[in-house]
């Protein structure tokens, strides 16, 4: 095992009007979340960032017995999982609840 240090990065000041150092730019740049484009299909990964969830529960929702996120597959499955954008907001309103809170109250 080698004893190498490690460079530390700092979390820069996103607030300032100065420019970024290129890895203080980079590490601000893992930070943020690529958006999900709106698209007729989306794979698990998709899902899990649109949901903010991690990929493993998009798994273990398609896997329950009582109303499972429709994931589907192609028939040979050498592509991987999907579902149709419809069917996930379908899904959604079947699977989730409505808050008692009025929202409106709320400052």
């Amino acid at each position: 095992m080698t004893d190498r240090k490690h460079e530390t990065v700092t979390l820069p000041d996103i607030k300032g009007d100065e420019e970024l150092s290129p890895k203080a730019a980079f590490y601000v740049m893992r930070l943020v979340r690529e958006p999900v484009l709106p698209k007729d299909v989306y794979t698990p990964n998709d899902v899990a960032c649109l949901l903010g969830i991690d990929k493993r529960r998009v798994y273990a929702y398609a896997s329950r017995p009582v109303n499972p996120m429709p994931l589907r597959k192609l028939p040979n499955g050498s592509r991987g999982s999907f579902i149709l954008r419809d069917e996930l907001i379908e899904w959604l309103r079947d699977s989730t609840d409505r808050p008692e809170t009025d929202y409106s109250k709320i400052k």
